[in-house]
C-alpha cells in the first residue's frame, strides 16, 4: 500500500461544539434573516396605508408608528419562534454533526486519492455482508458456548468411561475369586467322592469301625 505523503493533507479544523453553530448552523441563520428582511421591506407603508386609507389622511404619522410597531414585532416574533425551533429540535447540534461527517468523508475522499486504502462504506456492501456482520457477534458467542458445553460433557464422559473401567476391573477381579472358590470346592468334593474313605459313605463306616475297636479294646 503506498505511503501517505507527509502534509498533502491539512489537518482538519476543530470541530464546534454542540452550543457553537457550525458552518451550516451559521448559513441557517442567515438565510433565515435574508428571508425575513426580504418579508418585512415587502411589508411596507404603503401597502400598508392603502388598507386604511382613511387613517393615512389624517393622521399619518400615527398610522406610519404603528407600522412600525407591527413590524417591529413581527421581526421579534419570527426571531423568537425560530430560535424556540432550533432549540426544541436541537438544530445546531445536527447540523455541526452533520459538517463533522460531511468533514470525514472529505478527509477519506482526500487519503483514497492519495493512495490510502479506505474502509467500504456500509450504504456499499451487500445484503449478504450486512446480514454476516450482523450475526458474526453473535454467532460467536453461540458458538463459544456450544464448545464450552461440549468440552464440559466430553470430561463428563470420560470420566464416567474411566468409572466403568475401573468397575468391570474391579467385577472381573470378583468374578475370577469366585471361580477360583468354585474349583476349590468342587474339588473337595471330588476328593472326598473318590478318596480312600469313598466318600461321606466311606468316612461314616470308618467311624463306626473305629468306635467299635475303641468299645473292644474298652472291654478287653
Amino acid at each position: 500500500m503506498p505511503a501517505i505523503r507527509e502534509g498533502s493533507i491539512s489537518p482538519p479544523p476543530l470541530a464546534p461544539t454542540a452550543s457553537t453553530p457550525g458552518p451550516r448552523a451559521v448559513a441557517l441563520h442567515k438565510i433565515f434573516e435574508t428571508a425575513l428582511s426580504t418579508t418585512i421591506r415587502t411589508h411596507s407603508y404603503g401597502n400598508f396605508a392603502a388598507c386604511f386609507p382613511t387613517p393615512a389622511r389624517h393622521c399619518p404619522a400615527a398610522l406610519e408608528g404603528v407600522w412600525r410597531q407591527l413590524n417591529a414585532k413581527l421581526e421579534d416574533g419570527c426571531k423568537a419562534e425560530f430560535d424556540a425551533i432550533l432549540s426544541e429540535r436541537d438544530v445546531v447540534k445536527g447540523l455541526n454533526c452533520w459538517d463533522e461527517v460531511v468533514d470525514t468523508a472529505r478527509r477519506k475522499k482526500a487519503r483514497a486519492v492519495d493512495g490510502e486504502v479506505l474502509e467500504r462504506a456500509p450504504h456499499s456492501l451487500s445484503t449478504e455482508e450486512l446480514y454476516n456482520a450482523y450475526l458474526h457477534p453473535h454467532m460467536q458467542l453461540a458458538t463459544k458456548t456450544v464448545q464450552d458445553r461440549l468440552r464440559n460433557t466430553q470430561d463428563e464422559n470420560t470420566q464416567l468411561v474411566e468409572k466403568l473401567v475401573e468397575q468391570r476391573q474391579e467385577i472381573a477381579r470378583l468374578t475370577e475369586g469366585l471361580e477360583a472358590l468354585v474349583r476349590d470346592l468342587e474339588g473337595s468334593v471330588e476328593a472326598m467322592d473318590e478318596g480312600e474313605g469313598r466318600g461321606v459313605d466311606g468316612l461314616r463306616s470308618e467311624m463306626w469301625e473305629i468306635e467299635r475297636e475303641t468299645q473292644n479294646t474298652t472291654q478287653t
